[in-house]
């Protein structure tokens, strides 16, 4: 079986998941003044989409101003209205080149790999030497981990131009995946050097710091990337996470997550701090407005759904859940189980329209954004150039089962074989340590995909 990169990639793209990159942000925003209240920033945003909007109706040939109102609806987190007006300027002048760089851009932001690689082939066609498109071949590398692509356009753009802040902090970007971390830093400083209100510098500089354990640096340049551009998703999301776990600020933290979201929908980062603990929704048992023998229907088809999908039987698990889907439509769990099924088949696609119609239904369900976020990563490790090394490491390594470990991974014989090994070999340097905490009867528990921690530990009871 395929290693499945939930379990085995997860940790070493955690940050690059945050620190998406985002090539080409606005600058019509005043992006270096120290703005508070960054909504008051969105709503001039918004006043300034509605005059474009007027402006193009008036010029309904001019390209130019349709991709300024896009580039606008992007920045607000519009992104279906950015596609239209982007493809209208398409129509309005087929080939446009800044048209369709931002075309690209906005695939990248929606994890819309394929389509963003069909736009770059156009714009090399068209204007192979464009800066803005080679930019934009860069990101997609950064993407896909290809560092030394990356790299090698990167270069070319600096020797061009020494000054390209873009350039700069690609190359920073590069030198801190691969371990150079003073090389980042020197870089990150030469980039805010030209341009102070760099924001995803700021926040690459802040994980150097993290990385070092300087807490207070951290912070500050945290605080520097959000007031650097507060529209930035990346930035709000990062300063959420310091709200609410070293400074205990829960409501205020959420706003932030809650305005992320707001900014771009597809924030991989957002997605993965709500569901991993930091929604404000608390589950009680859900409602189920049906008469008794409906309701014991519903429960009974969540069940046969629940043990399906447990065993990896998903065409049952499908069919038990379309039946819960049918006597309650809108039932948050079934459609979870839904999004879950298409997860282990790696549709993703699927699995996030099913994740996002739970959205629909509760914002702020926790267990929606974690599958959200899933989907994200998984759908970057489809085009990860590093994916066939990592796999057959993964295939050629193993680790016998140590003493204890059973007693310790209480539900290690049910799991399968995959994630056993990845246990075996999670466990392996630590190994002396499991009879101690066998004695000390501390125990860890593999609880399934659509599960809450809270039900697995009901169900190891």
């Amino acid at each position: 079986m395929p290693v499945n990169l939930q379990r085995f990639l997860a940790p070493a793209l955690a940050c690059l998941l945050i620190f998406s990159w985002g090539q080409g942000q606005t600058t019509n925003l005043e992006r270096a003044a120290l703005i508070k209240q960054p909504p008051v920033e969105l709503t001039r945003l918004l006043e300034q989409i509605n005059r474009l909007q007027v402006d193009s109706q008036r010029r309904p040939k001019d390209a130019s101003i349709k991709v300024q109102l896009a580039e606008a609806q992007i920045k607000s987190g519009q992104l279906t209205q950015a596609e239209e007006t982007l493809k209208t300027a398409l129509r309005a002048k087929p080939g446009y080149v800044p048209a369709l760089i931002l075309l690209g851009r906005l695939n990248l932001k929606r994890f819309e790999f394929d389509k963003a690689s069909e736009i770059l082939e156009r714009i090399e066609k068209i204007s192979p030497e464009d800066l803005s498109g080679r930019l934009l071949a860069a990101g997609l590398a950064l993407v896909r981990m290809d560092f030394s692509a990356a790299a090698a356009i990167y270069k070319a753009a600096l020797r061009q131009n020494p000054r390209n802040v873009d350039a700069l902090f690609g190359l920073a970007f590069v030198d801190y995946y691969e371990n150079r971390f003073e090389e980042a830093e020197q870089r990150l400083n030469l980039c805010l050097d030209i341009d102070p209100a760099h924001a995803r510098a700021w926040l690459l500089k802040a994980q150097i710091h993290r990385g070092r354990q300087e807490n207070t640096e951290y912070a500050a340049c945290v605080l520097k990337a959000v007031a650097s551009d507060p529209l930035d998703d990346a930035a709000r999301t990062v300063r959420a996470t310091i709200l609410m776990r070293e400074e205990k600020k829960l409501d205020e933290g959420r706003d932030e997550l809650r305005l992320a979201l707001q900014l771009n929908p597809y924030s991989a980062g957002a997605h993965n701090a709500i569901g991993n603990g930091l929604s404000a929704r608390v589950y009680p048992e859900l409602s189920i407005p049906l008469e008794e023998k409906k309701k014991q229907e519903l429960l009974d088809a969540m069940k046969n759904g629940d043990a399906a999908l447990i065993n990896q039987n998903l065409s049952r698990a499908d069919a038990a859940f379309d039946e819960a889907l049918r006597l309650l439509p809108g039932y948050i769990p079934a459609l979870i189980g839904k999004g879950a099924a298409q997860y282990h088949r790696k549709n993703y696609d699927r699995a996030m329209d099913w994740f996002f119609q739970a959205l629909n239904v509760d914002p702020d369900y926790g267990l929606a954004h974690y599958g959200v976020s899933m989907c994200l990563a998984r759908k970057k490790d489809t085009i990860n150039v590093r994916l066939a090394e990592i796999e057959r490491r993964f295939a050629a390594a193993d680790a016998p089962e140590p003493p204890a470990l059973r007693d310790v991974f209480v539900n290690y014989a049910n799991l399968d074989p995959e994630m056993q090994k990845i246990i075996r070999l999670s466990v392996q340097p630590l190994r002396s340590y499991l009879p101690l905490l066998k004695e000390k009867q501390a125990t860890y528990y593999i609880f399934p995909f659509h599960h809450f921690l809270w039900q697995g530990l009901i169900l190891n009871c």
